[in-house]
């Protein structure tokens, strides 16, 4: 059975990667990737996920037999530029610009929506596929289309969740953004038409997503029921990585019946790292040159996302972010620092930051396969930092940028830090007072298992969900009126 699974952001393919090579070896599942948006980093993907094995199609459902070295969109967008440029000429000075521009614009989305619920149809008949996998239902990453088209043809959507975002933290991200802001009348107009795509944030009245496109999925009936909140859409199950995770979720508002614990494809990474933990620190820190007996000081470091212009930082430039964060790490004389990089940096990225400069080595091997191996853990509201408290890992969450996220509030092992001279003191004492540091790996590894079970089987509960839903889909698959298979994804399934 071919299992369609849609990466759409960089940051998702690393665990839908992992999901693939499982799904592989199972035998009884062929993994086929749909790269249907571009990203920086795709093609890197492409070629990895066929290295791999695994099937590849295009945004259009073509196969792909080689990384594309540069990437034209196949939606119909440009169909209508060029009216909505002529109509423009012709009103101009008449006040009506921006209805046109509206309804123009939403015309485009809805018909780039269509295409995509058309294509997802068509893939599915043409590949055989049983059951669609995806990293996240979102606004703006034409998700709810697919899952739609998946509907249309009795095929069942699982989502394999690295996170549940808060509202809060999109809306800081959305602030500094025009085109969500109540600054244009298109925007004015569907807050009061669909108060639910809005949110209060500072003050000031934000919608989720450009007026034209919430007109266009509210037209097609594929809005989420819960816009500001991530996986609301209509996807039958959705895999979570532990009882945080789910007891969040629920509190924010996903339905309980849709929530599965079985942990994430990291999760196994994690678990044949630390079976073999100490020959692998030691190969590490020997094939890196670096001195066995000090601190090892892993830093998830965070894209360059500076073009947000976000005044609430103490730093102007991702330049002086960088100087500061590993200047701080170099200055202790008993640590080895090693950088993880995101899932968006590419090679040349990489290499233009010159970390070298602090003394600080990009680690070689994935993020997940280091995490176990360090002494401390510091990153900036990523979702790694999950991954090192089922490690037991004591780690600082750097919020420079100020979001506030407040996802690891009450969190014992993580210390969330967001002023320079907080991050400063806090990484000195845990290098300098080992009872501090001891004492919070203690309170890290008392509540590790809550973050995620690491027994190497995963991805074993992730196939265990996939067989339920696809069975349901055979046995009663008729699609009920909500839009969801009439089927309990948790029935089989143990609750952790």
């Amino acid at each position: 059975m071919r299992i369609l699974i849609q990466c759409n952001l960089d940051a998702f393919f690393p665990s839908l990667y992992e999901l693939g090579r499982a799904l592989l070896r199972s035998r009884e599942f062929e993994p086929v990737f749909l790269f249907d948006r571009y990203y920086p980093t795709r093609a890197k993907h492409i070629a990895t996920a066929l290295q791999s094995g695994c099937r590849c199609l295009n945004e259009d459902g073509s196969i792909l037999s080689v990384p594309p070295d540069s990437l034209v969109s196949t939606d119909s967008s440009e169909v209508v530029r060029r009216p909505a440029s002529m109509w423009k000429r012709m009103i101009k000075g008449t006040g009506l610009v921006s209805f046109v521009r509206l309804i123009l614009d939403s015309w485009r989305h809805l018909r780039r929506i269509r295409q995509r619920v058309l294509i997802t149809r068509r893939i599915i008949r043409a590949e055989n596929v049983s059951l669609i996998v995806m990293g996240a239902d979102l606004p703006g990453y034409d998700t709810s289309a697919v899952i739609h088209g998946g509907h249309a043809e009795n095929v069942p959507t699982l989502i394999v969740a690295s996170f549940v975002d808060a509202h809060n933290t999109t809306a800081e991200a959305l602030f500094h953004e025009p085109s969500h802001g109540m600054g244009f009348w298109p925007n004015r107009l569907v807050a009061f038409l669909f108060p639910r795509w809005t949110t209060k944030c500072r003050g000031e009245t934000l919608v989720r997503a450009p007026a034209a496109e919430v007109v266009a999925l509210e037209w097609l009936n594929l809005a989420p029921r819960t816009p500001w909140l991530m996986h609301s859409g209509e996807a039958d199950a959705i895999a979570v990585e532990g009882g945080v995770a789910r007891r969040k979720a629920i509190v924010a508002g996903l339905p309980a019946e849709k929530l599965v614990c079985t942990g994430l494809p990291a999760h196994d990474v994690l678990a044949e790292t630390i079976a073999s933990i100490d020959d692998r620190r030691a190969e590490l820190l020997r094939r890196l040159g670096l001195p066995p007996k000090r601190f090892l000081i892993l830093t998830a470091l965070p894209p360059n996302l500076f073009y947000q212009n976000r005044s609430e930082s103490e730093f102007a430039t991702y330049e002086e972010l960088l100087s500061f964060w590993f200047g701080t790490i170099s200055e202790c004389s008993d640590c080895n620092s090693l950088v993880s990089l995101h899932p968006s940096v590419t090679a040349a990225d990489a290499s233009a930051l010159r970390l070298e400069r602090w003394g600080a080595i990009v680690a070689p091997e994935k993020t997940a396969q280091i995490v176990p191996l360090c002494d401390i853990f510091i990153a900036n509201l990523s979702s790694t930092i999950h991954w090192a408290l089922a490690c037991g890992k004591p780690t600082i969450d750097y919020d420079f940028d100020r979001y506030g996220k407040g996802d690891f509030d009450g969190a014992a092992g993580v210390i969330s830090v967001q002023a320079k001279a907080n991050f400063r003191d806090m990484f000195r004492r845990l290098t300098t007072d080992q009872d501090f540091l001891a004492d919070v790996k203690a309170r890290t590894e008392a509540q590790a298992a809550d973050w995620g079970r690491l027994d190497a089987k995963a991805c074993e509960r992730i196939i265990d969900v996939m067989k339920n839903l696809i069975a349901k889909r055979h046995h009663n698959g008729e699609i009920s009126k909500e839009g969801t298979l009439n089927c309990n994804p948790m029935s089989k399934l143990e609750v952790l």
